[in-house]
């Protein structure tokens, strides 16, 4: 006796894809799985969520408030077999309105802590990139994240609040350990690369 093909169906995952084979007809349906993408904070802010997205690792907002709004609108954190962590700062809330969501995957937290750099010279210059997670208030050398003038890239002299990546001044004194890298760019950039003779 011949199988009822009209009843079997069957379904074949690809990564990022699902396809439906209806075998009678030899038809193909493709739908692309989509993923949320990365949550953008601002710190020292009120950040209103109104489309998806998720994070990964250690993410959230220093000295200001998250609100997830609307319909169908979710901040996902982590995901399955890679928890992760969602933070803000005592003080202030992560809220949802309007329909608003909050995904949590399993072994993920969310937590209420400060975040801190080294910055040992107060020029808003960390001399390391890795953050400090602190439940209490931190003092000097310690800094507030949404207090910082960059960190994108560590102070490479953290004992002369004039020698940092922002810089763009000139000296006419070494920076304190011998260097005239002020800027940070590894090199002891010049004002004046000309001389003249004087007659």
């Amino acid at each position: 006796m011949k199988p009822n093909l009209s009843r079997v169906s069957t379904k074949i995952f690809f990564k990022g894809f699902s396809v439906s084979l209806a075998l009678l007809g030899l038809s193909l349906v493709f739908s692309q799985k989509t993923h949320a993408a990365a949550c953008v904070f601002t710190d020292n802010s009120s950040n209103t969520i109104s489309v998806n997205c998720s994070i990964t690792g250690t993410s959230g907002v220093d000295n200001g408030s998250l609100v997830i709004s609307g319909a169908g609108v979710s901040l996902t954190i982590g995901s399955p077999g890679v928890p992760a962590t969602l933070f803000f700062t005592p003080g202030f809330s992560i809220s949802r309105a309007s329909g608003g969501a909050l995904v949590k995957a399993a072994g993920s937290f969310i937590q209420k802590q400060y975040i801190y750099y080294t910055d040992g010279d107060n020029d808003g210059y960390a001399v390391s990139l890795t953050p400090t997670y602190s439940t209490t208030v931190l003092s000097s050398p310690y800094k507030r994240r949404y207090l910082m003038a960059g960190i994108a890239t560590a102070d490479c002299y953290d004992s002369s609040a004039n020698a940092n990546p922002g810089q763009t001044a000139y000296f006419t004194t070494n920076r304190g350990d011998g260097s005239f890298d002020y800027n940070c760019d590894a090199v002891a950039t010049q004002q004046y690369t000309t001389t003249n003779t004087c007659p």
